[in-house]
């Protein structure tokens, strides 16, 4: 939560602050996009950036739903698909 800590947004549409978790995870050296079909927000990755890790430790995956929800300031639920290549996926609904 400390990583996320200074750059949550608290202010701005579900759109703006899902944009501000796509920002974070390209800094972190993935390539992430965002989404919208139906009501619901999906953050697409097509390069992930802690596959070192995740390939040994899936679960790792889960820190980074809790740094897009930290950052985002709404609740997501991560969908990675962990087949090759991996790729982040989480997805939040604007409701």
């Amino acid at each position: 939560h400390e990583l996320a800590a200074g750059l949550s947004v608290t202010e701005g549409d579900i759109r703006a602050r899902l944009e501000a978790a796509v920002a974070v995870l390209n800094e972190l050296g993935g390539l992430a996009e965002l989404e919208e079909r139906d009501g619901t927000y999906g953050i697409r990755g097509y390069s992930c950036p802690l596959a070192a890790v995740v390939r040994r430790h899936p679960d790792v995956c889960r820190l980074a739903e809790t740094l897009v929800t930290e950052v985002a300031g709404v609740p997501v639920k991560e969908h990675c698909d962990r087949g090759e290549p991996l790729r982040c996926c989480f997805e939040a609904s604007a409701t």
